[in-house]
């Protein structure tokens, strides 16, 4: 993941092959590739759970409980609360997503 000019509110996940510049992400969001494991029994089962790889984030505001999947680009827009964003989405700058909107668009599908 790389961060540069970001700030990242409480609860967020972020994984791997993520770019975010210059940018604000809410509480509770979660983008990016994300890995968690449960203990069972003595024993550690691991679980490869993924959101999202290639997201890329440039100046742009992603409110709260926000979820991005995979290879999504994200410029100069503004994201307001509980929205979700499926794969291969690009929201290209001046998009404004109101709360709660759910994005599965067709691949390769570009808002401006």
């Amino acid at each position: 993941c790389s961060r540069e000019n970001v700030v990242v509110g409480k609860g967020s996940k972020i994984g791997d092959n993520t770019i975010i510049q210059d940018s604000v992400i809410g509480e509770g969001c979660t983008i990016g590739k994300i890995f968690f494991s449960l203990k069972k029994k003595s024993q550690w089962i691991f679980f490869k759970k993924l959101i999202s790889s290639g997201v890329t984030i440039k100046d742009s505001y992603i409110w709260k409980d926000v979820t991005i999947e995979d290879n999504v680009s994200i410029t100069q827009s503004v994201l307001a609360d509980n929205v979700i964003i499926k794969k291969n989405v690009t929201l290209q700058r001046g998009c404004v997503i109101s709360y709660g909107v759910n994005f599965f668009l067709a691949y390769g599908v570009k808002l401006n």
